[in-house]
């Protein structure tokens, strides 16, 4: 999806704003060097990840498995997992969160949260207040 014309992706303003890949990228990497809360809504199970964001990543993925999206978002930094509410935090493996994409994701930007809409799933991704 196509941010609008003459915005920064990262200023939280609109409403509702529809952003391109790029926008997403520049989002995630103005939130390097902060803690950032991920929900995963993903084939009926839902988790919440807490991380230190420390590297952004796009990666290829040449698998045939269609489980596994085209491009992979890495989010790298170590970090938690809560399986579900009210479950024990066990550590984030690898100290990466990988989001699949696709082609007919859709990324947008409300009020500082960004929103990933992919044909598995769903993910909110914002940042923690500064102290």
């Amino acid at each position: 999806m196509r941010g609008r014309p003459g915005r920064h992706a990262d200023d939280g303003g609109d409403p509702m704003a529809d952003l391109s890949i790029k926008e997403l990228d520049q989002v995630l990497q103005g939130w390097r060097g902060r803690t950032i809360r991920v929900e995963k809504e993903e084939q009926g199970n839902r988790d919440q990840v807490t991380l230190e964001l420390d590297r952004v990543r796009y990666v290829k993925n040449e698998s045939i498995d269609d489980y596994v999206g085209h491009y992979v978002l890495e989010l790298h930094g170590a970090g938690t997992v809560e399986p579900e509410p009210g479950a024990p935090q066990a550590s984030l493996p690898g100290a990466t969160f990988e989001i699949p994409l696709t082609t007919q994701d859709q990324y947008r930007l409300q009020q500082g949260r960004l929103e990933l809409r992919t044909p598995r799933g769903a993910y909110r991704l914002w940042p923690e207040p500064t102290s």
